[in-house]
This record gives C-alpha cells, structure tokens and sequence, in this order.
C-alpha cells in the first residue's frame, strides 16, 4: 500500500477537524527525504521510526463553557419579562423585575428615573360640542376661540419607560392646581388623552393662560 504523504499543515488542520478518537488510535511519523523535505505518515517507513509527539488535544464543553460565562455575566431583568419601575427600587437601590425577580444589578435611578413626558395636541370641544385639534406647539390661535366647556390634552411618553403615578394639572397659584382626569400610567412611547371640563370660572380666563399652565408630572420623570 503506497504510504499516505501529508505535509505539517494538514496533519495540524486534520486534528482540528477529524474526531479526535480516530486520530488517537494511529501514530504519526515523520522523515526527512534526500531532497531534504520533510515528510509525515500514519505508518512508518522503516523499522528504526519513532512516531513524533503531538499536542494532547481535548474536546471542551461548550455548553458549560457558556453556562459559566452566563453565571459570570451581570444579571439583568431581560430574561424576566423587562423592568417593572412600579414596583419602585428594592432594598439594595436596583430595580425589580416584571416577574418579581429581585436579583437584577440594574441601578433603579438610571433605568427608571429616566421617563419623560411632553403634551402632543389638545382637542377643544364646545358647547355644540363641535372639535377643533390643535399641535401643542401652535396655540396662538387659541386667543379668539370662545365657548369651549372641554379641553382634551394628548400627553405622550417620549421615552421607552412606562411612566406610573402621572399627574395632568392647570396651575392657578402657588397653592393651588386644578388636577385633570386621566391615566395614571403611559407605556413606553405611549399617548393618553387627559380631560379638563371648564367651569364658569375658567371659561372667562383665556385659553392661552389656561394651556400655559399646564403641569406634567410622574413618580419616574426626569
């Protein structure tokens, strides 16, 4: 049987690539040619060949491999269900997760004091309950406008925290805020719509003056 000739690099990419068991069971040779080549076999060609030592070559358990980083890696609400910022911060200043897991390392003032909520739009119904929407940016044109017994503010969460504890108010002083219906909560980049039925009293305060009062708050705002 003509002897199998393989030069080093095939011998190195045969062990990292044929199962180790069927490479144990033969020994590996090696000789020089009058050429001066350098030459490797499974068998021997003379009797006085010495089979060369090779690396001793382990199979690793890459499922445990893993499993140590995994036990290893900082521990995080995302394998449980995402970060419940209502249950407020636990004992140690870290949050508590969706599922009640309470072992997570993710500081509770970064990743849930971060909620910020903007007003998008206000619907003004009047008393023929006839609705006119207005962007929040352009209230101008609220001057003129009279007859209006409901204003509507869309709030939206312009975060991917879910705000809790939302409190939708019209500032009339120092002490004292008249509080708007509405959601207690906003999910994350959610929109909510919060009313506010004018009495008399408000009905003859300008529009304008009422809008600009408006106070947004929540338990997790920046």
């Amino acid at each position: 049987m003509k002897i199998l000739e393989i030069n080093l690099k095939k011998i190195i990419f045969l062990f990292f690539t044929v199962p180790i068991v069927s490479l144990a069971d033969s020994e590996i040779y090696s000789w020089v040619d009058s050429s001066g080549v350098k030459h490797y076999s499974t068998k021997s060609k003379k009797k006085s060949d010495t089979p060369i030592k090779l690396p001793f070559l382990v199979k690793e358990n890459i499922s445990l491999k893993i499993k140590k980083i995994r036990e290893k890696a900082k521990k995080t609400c995302e394998p449980h269900g995402g970060i419940d910022c209502s249950l407020k911060k636990d004992k140690d200043g870290s949050v508590i997760c969706e599922d009640g897991f309470r072992d997570s390392l993710e500081p509770f003032i970064f990743h849930c004091l971060e909620t910020k909520l903007k007003p998008n739009s206000i619907t003004l119904i009047d008393k023929k309950n006839k609705q006119r929407t207005f962007a929040f940016s352009n209230t101008k044109d609220l001057k003129n406008i009279k007859e209006i017994k409901k204003i509507i503010f869309s709030i939206r969460n312009i975060s991917s925290i879910k705000a809790y504890d939302v409190n939708i108010g019209i500032r009339q002083n120092r002490n004292k805020t008249i509080n708007i219906k509405g959601s207690k909560d906003i999910e994350g980049y959610g929109l909510k719509d919060y009313s506010l039925n004018l009495d008399e009293k408000l009905r003859q305060k300008d529009l304008g003056k009422i809008i600009k009062n408006l106070r947004i708050t929540c338990a997790n705002c920046r």
